[in-house]
C-alpha cells in the first residue's frame, strides 16, 4: 500500500475534526477549499496525465472519492444545521 493511501484518510480526519472548532460559515469554506483540492487531484487522475504530482501518487478515484464524500457529508451537516440555525 502506498504512503498516500494512508495518509489520505488521516488528514480528512483531521480537517473534519479542526471544522468543528469553527463557526459553521468558517468551516464550511475551509472544507469547500479541501473539496477542490480533491476534486482537482480527481481531474489529474481522470486526464491520465504522464506524471502524477507527488501529493497524489498512488492513490486511485476509489480513495478520492472517499474522501470527497466524507467531506463533502460534513459540509451538508453544517449546511443543514445552518438552515435550522443550529450551531454546530
Amino acid at each position: 500500500m502506498h504512503p498516500n493511501q494512508l495518509a489520505l484518510p488521516v488528514a480528512v480526519t483531521r480537517w473534519v475534526e479542526q471544522s468543528q472548532q469553527l463557526d459553521d460559515a468558517t468551516a464550511i469554506e475551509r472544507l469547500d477549499g479541501k473539496l477542490t483540492l480533491i476534486c482537482d487531484a480527481l481531474n489529474i487522475l481522470a486526464s491520465d496525465a504522464d506524471e502524477v504530482p507527488p501529493e497524489i501518487e498512488g492513490l486511485s478515484v476509489v480513495d478520492l472519492m472517499s474522501a470527497q464524500s466524507s467531506i463533502a457529508a460534513e459540509i451538508g451537516t453544517r449546511r443543514r444545521l445552518m438552515a435550522m440555525g443550529i450551531a454546530a
